[in-house]
């Protein structure tokens, strides 16, 4: 996942100057802010798969729909769509 810094001090031999924002994998984030170069510009949310069903109100199905609308989900980038009136 990629999270968004913002350089605080100047890094040696780069020309990111002061005050860029950047999108960075974790590690690299986690490296930058560690050496006090950058700090986080906004917190990361993480959540399971089943507290993101518990949020549509889809916890009471059987696991084996639960697994259908994950695959669902992935495969329209996360966009929980009316599969019934979908055509494919």
């Amino acid at each position: 996942m990629k999270v968004k810094v913002r350089i605080i001090k100047q890094i040696k031999g780069s020309n990111v100057k002061v005050g860029t924002v950047l999108k960075l994998s974790d590690a690299e984030a986690e490296f930058l802010i560690q050496q006090g170069i950058a700090e986080l510009v906004e917190k990361k949310i993480t959540i399971t798969e089943d507290e993101e069903l518990a949020m549509w109100g889809l916890v009471t199905i059987p696991l084996e729909q639960k697994e259908l609308i994950k695959f669902a989900c992935n495969l329209f980038n996360g966009v929980i769509v009316d599969v019934e009136n979908t055509k494919i």
